[in-house]
C-alpha cells in the first residue's frame, strides 16, 4: 500500500507521486538545447524528485553531477569548502 511522502525526495515504489510532464518536457528541452534553467518552489514540492528524475531519463546520453549546496551556511574556511 502506498503512502504519502512528508519529507525528503519521493520513493515513487512506495509514496504517491503525480507526475508532471509539462515541466518534465520543459526541463528536457532545455537540456537537448544546452540552456541553463532552474527549479524553485516552496519546500515539500517535488524539486530533488524532479531532479531525480531527469538525471534518470538522460543518464545515458549525458555525465551528470548532482551537488548540495544545503550546508554551504555552515562552510566557514576555504579548507572545509573543498
Amino acid at each position: 500500500m502506498r503512502r504519502f511522502c512528508t519529507s525528503g525526495p519521493v520513493d515513487k515504489k512506495t509514496c504517491y507521486y503525480v507526475e508532471r510532464p509539462d515541466v518534465m518536457k520543459e526541463a528536457l528541452d532545455h537540456i537537448e538545447n544546452w540552456r541553463y534553467f532552474t527549479v524553485s518552489a516552496p519546500r515539500q514540492t517535488g524539486k530533488t524528485t524532479l531532479l531525480n528524475d531527469i538525471v534518470e531519463r538522460i543518464k545515458d546520453k549525458y555525465i551528470t553531477l548532482f551537488l548540495s549546496f544545503e550546508d554551504y551556511k555552515n562552510i566557514k574556511t576555504e579548507k572545509e569548502f573543498l
